[in-house]
Parts: C-alpha cells; sequence; structure tokens
C-alpha cells in the first residue's frame, strides 16, 4: 500500500522532460559490458565457500551502498526510490529441459556479509524447488489460471493501483519484477551473458546478466540499465566500483 516500498524523488526540469519523452522502460533502456579480470577470485571463493553468483549479488549490495541512487526507478512519469533493496532471479526447478522455471527474491540489508547473501540465496532457492514453493510459486500460479481477456484486465486493474501506490503488500513482496534489480545466472546452465530487456511491469531499473567463472579468474556480465534513474557519470563511477569489488574480493569481506 501506500508508501510500503518507495518514496518519490523529486524531479529536475530536465528529468521531468526526459521521462515525458521516454515514458517505459522498453525504450530508456541502455546496454553495457564487462569482464571480469581476478587472479585471487577463485581462490577468495574457494577459502570462503562462497559462490560466484552469491559473490555477484554481494558486489551488488556494496555498490548499491554506495550509489544509493541505483535504487531508484520510474513509473508512469513519476521518479522513485526503493525503500529497501532487493534483488530477484529466476531458478530452475532441476536443470532439464523440461524442469519447471522458478523466482527468488531476496530483501537486502546493507550490514550483510557475503556469508549472509549466500546463505539467504542458497535457502531461498531450496525454497523455492520444494513442491510447495514460495511466494513467488504461488502469485505465478494465481495469475496463470486467468484466461487471456481476464488476465489482460485484471493486469490493467494493477497497472493501476501500482501507478497510485496502492498495489497490496503482499503482490509486492511476491512479485519478482517489483524488485531492484534483476540478476540471471546464465552460466549456470552452460549459457553466457546477454543483452537483456527491461520489463514495463514491476520497478526493476537493472538487470544483469553472466556466464560462467573461467579457470582465469575471468568474468563476462552485461548490465541494462534504465537511463533514466541517473546520469552518466554516476552509472559508470558505479560500474567502477562494482568492478573492484568483483576483481578485489579480499579487500571487501
Amino acid at each position: 500500500m501506500r508508501g510500503y516500498d518507495r518514496k518519490k524523488v523529486p524531479l529536475e526540469v530536465y528529468q521531468k522532460l526526459e521521462l515525458q519523452m521516454m515514458p517505459t522502460r522498453h525504450e530508456s533502456a541502455i546496454y553495457t559490458t564487462m569482464t571480469i579480470k581476478s587472479e585471487s577470485l577463485k581462490s577468495f571463493l574457494k577459502e570462503n565457500n562462497l559462490k560466484i553468483f552469491s559473490w555477484v549479488i554481494y558486489a551488488c549490495l556494496k555498490t548499491v551502498n554506495e550509489f544509493p541512487i541505483l535504487k531508484r526507478f520510474v513509473l508512469k512519469g513519476l521518479l522513485y526510490e526503493h525503500k529497501k533493496l532487493t534483488i530477484a532471479t529466476v531458478v530452475k526447478k532441476d536443470k532439464t529441459i523440461e524442469g519447471d522455471n522458478g523466482f527468488v527474491k531476496l530483501v537486502l540489508d546493507e550490514t550483510m556479509s557475503a556469508h549472509d547473501v549466500h546463505n539467504q540465496l542458497y535457502h531461498n532457492i531450496d525454497e523455492s524447488r520444494t513442491s510447495q514453493g514460495n511466494g513467488s510459486d504461488a502469485l505465478m500460479k494465481v495469475m496463470g489460471v486467468f484466461p487471456i481477456g481476464i488476465f489482460r484486465l485484471v493486469k490493467g486493474g494493477l497497472s493501476l493501483l501500482d501507478r497510485l501506490d496502492l498495489l497490496p503488500n503482499s503482490i509486492i513482496d511476491s512479485d519478482p519484477l517489483h524488485t531492484t534489480a534483476m540478476i540471471a545466472n546464465l552460466g549456470s546452465i552452460q549459457g553466457h551473458s546477454v543483452q537483456h530487456h527491461l520489463y514495463n511491469w514491476g520497478t526493476a531499473s537493472l538487470f544483469i546478466t553472466f556466464g560462467r567463472l573461467r579457470e582465469d579468474g575471468t568474468l563476462d556480465l552485461t548490465f541494462t540499465i534504465d537511463e533514466r534513474i541517473s546520469e552518466g557519470m554516476v552509472l559508470f563511477k558505479a560500474l567502477d566500483y562494482f568492478r573492484h569489488v568483483m576483481e578485489n574480493p579480499y579487500e571487501h569481506v
């Protein structure tokens, strides 16, 4: 409900014009690719019983702590900032072609350690893979029973409530697209980083994909960012900081 997950950000004059000229995330998306090169990353992860997925999320947490502007999102011509950092990802229920997908959503606190992030991530993944699933799975099942015409009406009504900041808290908590960022670990399915679109539904202004961590300590990542949330200089500084966390893990634990 009102003010549950967001606070309104005052707009500068140029931002008002920009938001009117580019009203959706789809047309406001910019893309950049980064290759991490670290001689110490693989040994660090092994020594600390961490996985690359949890370290990428931890690097995001550290970066957002330094650059809270990354929690911003645009909805219907207005600029907001998330009150908390959330990360969502898609999880294969089992790694077969026929296997269903599930969703995992993490709520991160700025004081969390890398191990805290790791434990929450894999606890939530395990929960998603149970027969009961989680809140996101339940929401998808409910929405999935509607015929297409009814679904469109329901989605339109929910979009109106979202625009008015009246969307029920339970939907905000369960919906994986009402999040700060989406991250896809494509290396886990033998894939590589790709340029992914943003969704006009929800509140995610960032989408990050990455492939496998290679034996030489290199990792490819691709970022999709809604350019309306910040000017370019801040975004580049944030990406540089993210790179530093990824490439110098012993300095950031």
